[in-house]
């Protein structure tokens, strides 16, 4: 394993914490397991020791890769059950993506998303408390809105936009609430 012998910090023990907690609610492991290797990630002290405990865990690498959505003149729409990477390219041309988030396996703590708008629209439906920053985001003839009841402060999972919308707009917005209670 590269870097192996690096130290790893508290925020990579929690980081751990939280896998081995994930899947002890899927299931992937035993309650035994997840007491021995949550004691384990306590005291690691290097990458290796640390990446041992949660190597039989990961997801399949293609589902890790970082994906580009969009096209030229064309609408993209994803909703339901799909994983989410860790960085995630929205770019469109004249056209429309919808994205639906709130069904979607998101096992990471925070999704960076590119953005490259260009006289597109962009919609995104965010889970219940999820968090976002507009890191670095160049808006020209433009808007981006956030549209969600509760705009959650440091909730998991964190969405970092970055990029440009130039005569385009992105719209966030929170889960479909029912037309009747």
């Amino acid at each position: 394993m590269e870097g192996s012998h690096v130290r790893v910090s508290d925020g990579d023990r929690a980081a751990t914490l939280e896998t081995l907690q994930r899947a002890l609610a899927d299931g992937r492991i035993t309650l035994t397991e997840f007491d021995e290797r949550s004691a384990a990630a306590t005291t690691s002290v290097t990458r290796g020791e640390l990446g041992s405990l949660t190597v039989d865990l990961a997801p399949p690498a293609s589902t890790l890769e970082p994906i580009t959505l969009g096209g030229t003149l064309c609408s993209v729409r994803r909703k339901g059950a799909w994983r989410v990477p860790q960085a995630l390219t929205l770019r469109t041309r004249l056209g429309s993506i919808e994205l639906d988030l709130t069904a979607a396996d998101i096992p990471h703590d925070t999704v960076a998303v590119e953005l490259d708008i260009l006289g597109g629209s962009v919609e995104l439906r965010l889970p219940e408390g999820a968090s976002v920053t507009f890191t670095a985001v160049e808006t020209s003839f433009g808007s981006t809105e956030d549209h969600r009841r509760s705009q959650g402060l440091g909730g998991r999972p964190h969405f970092e936009f970055r990029g440009r919308v130039v005569g385009g707009s992105v719209e966030l917005r929170g889960p479909r609430r029912p037309l009747f209670r």
